[in-house]
């Protein structure tokens, strides 16, 4: 498959997911997160949860290609053409 084709399709479909369908939906989601702001008691910069690109592309590499897309139709292909290089 065409390495653009495979760009634009995973372009297309995370534009769509993440695109808002109502204002409705909105104020769903602005009210769930302003109810669990309080609460959280996390830490953003906690030195377990770093990562970086050569941490990403390492595990996307080890990952086998030729399976079935999951859910959200992302196959490893996809992954691993979509690199800027």
């Amino acid at each position: 498959m065409d390495e653009r084709l495979i760009a634009k399709q995973f372009a297309d479909h995370f534009s769509n997911v993440c695109a808002n369908s109502s204002s409705l939906r909105v104020g769903e989601l602005k009210a769930a997160y302003e109810h669990k702001r309080p609460c959280y008691l996390g830490n953003v910069d906690d030195s377990r949860y770093h990562s970086d690109a050569e941490l990403v592309e390492n595990a996307i590499m080890k990952m086998k290609r030729g399976k079935a897309a999951g859910f959200d139709n992302i196959t490893v292909e996809h992954l691993r053409f979509s690199h800027y290089m």
